[in-house]
């Protein structure tokens, strides 16, 4: 736990509280310690009932230390709870380091060696390296709640394309108005070319609603996903669109939603 610059370590646990004390206990003689309580306990905030004593005069406040801390953790929940390469994963999370910070970190070939242990950890399916994969492994095609989420497959082939949308998503994509449609290409598979996001405006939040893996950008292409969107989303009826000027975009939605501004 961290509280005001201080890392403390949990020292034991009843029922209904739990006592922290300083991570210098130790090294410095410092005898600070925290109860809190459990029932309020959540992974960002805890209830504190009382501080006990005072910090020894050795004791400092390490920020560096605690960013670092920080920085792995963030290492971590990326490596296991997004498909972002090692690269990215890296570069997102030394971002947020200041330069004294960076100048402590391990050597990156270890960092990237962390990153590929902690996604082993979860055992999810190798990304595949053809675009004639048979098919999609049932774990990705679900949610964490086990909600529908792949809509799409046309299967092998070189214009191979995939549709993901959750049950919310869809509810979302179908009751909304207002949409922002665009394609990124910095995390995608290297067998695909882009990953297409349509998201809608909600309740003054901008969702991602529907996103989509794509192997070419033309018309074709843009217009199949309108097609195959439309049949598991039928009432979706935009009524604006915001977009890049892309040519091929800009003439299937024009002819799928004449309406549309």
């Amino acid at each position: 736990m961290v509280l005001d610059g201080f890392s403390y370590i949990q020292d034991r646990q009843t029922d209904t509280k739990t006592y922290w004390r300083c991570e210098n206990h130790k090294t410095c003689s410092c005898h600070f310690r925290i109860h809190a309580c459990n029932e309020s306990v959540t992974q960002t905030h805890v209830k504190i009932l009382k501080q006990h004593g005072n910090h020894a005069a050795s004791c400092k406040r390490d920020l560096i230390k605690l960013s670092l801390r920080k920085f792995h953790e963030d290492i971590a929940d990326r490596a296991e709870n997004t498909q972002k390469t090692t690269d990215i994963v890296l570069t997102q999370c030394m971002s947020k380091l200041s330069d004294s910070a960076r100048i402590r970190l391990p050597p990156l070939d270890h960092i990237k060696r962390t990153i590929l242990q902690h996604r082993k950890k979860i055992d999810l399916p190798q990304v595949p390296n053809d675009v004639d994969f048979p098919t999609i492994p049932s774990v990705l095609q679900l949610t964490k709640r086990n909600d529908m989420f792949l809509r799409i497959d046309t299967g092998p082939g070189p214009d191979r394309i995939l549709i993901f949308s959750s049950s919310e998503q869809l509810e979302i994509l179908q009751t909304s108005t207002n949409f922002l449609m665009d394609g990124t290409f910095e995390i995608v598979p290297e067998i695909f070319y882009q990953l297409y996001v349509i998201h809608a405006v909600h309740r003054e939040h901008v969702i991602p609603v529907v996103l989509c893996l794509l192997r070419r950008k033309n018309t074709t292409t843009y217009q199949e996903i309108i097609n195959k969107i439309l049949e598991f989303a039928p009432a979706w009826n935009p009524e604006t669109i915001m977009l890049d000027f892309e040519k091929a975009v800009l003439n299937v939605l024009s002819n799928s939603f004449p309406h549309v501004s």
